[in-house]
């Protein structure tokens, strides 16, 4: 579950041009060993996850219904390496 889950957080970081400090909370220069990655206290985290269960519903309720599951959208499909999504 933890390389699964490192992958998951490698594409984010790569769909939003971001590194892992975007969301979690961690010191200038300080190993992730002594990252505190259970805080909610940046609000970026929590973004995080509203966008995630956006995307989550966007494809179970619209793109799967209608085109299959291999036609999944993802952060990079708006975001494309940026933070915030240009339209």
């Amino acid at each position: 579950a933890g390389d699964d889950l490192k992958a998951i957080m490698q594409g984010w970081n790569k769909a939003l041009g971001v590194k892992c400090n975007h969301c979690h909370k961690s010191k200038e220069g300080a190993p992730f060993s002594e990252w505190d990655f259970v805080s909610d206290e940046k609000a970026t985290k929590q973004v995080t996850r509203d966008m995630v269960k956006m995307t989550n519903d966007i494809n179970k309720k619209w793109i799967g219904k209608k085109f299959g599951s291999q036609h999944n959208i993802t952060c990079a499909t708006c975001h494309r390496g940026e933070k915030a999504p240009s339209m």
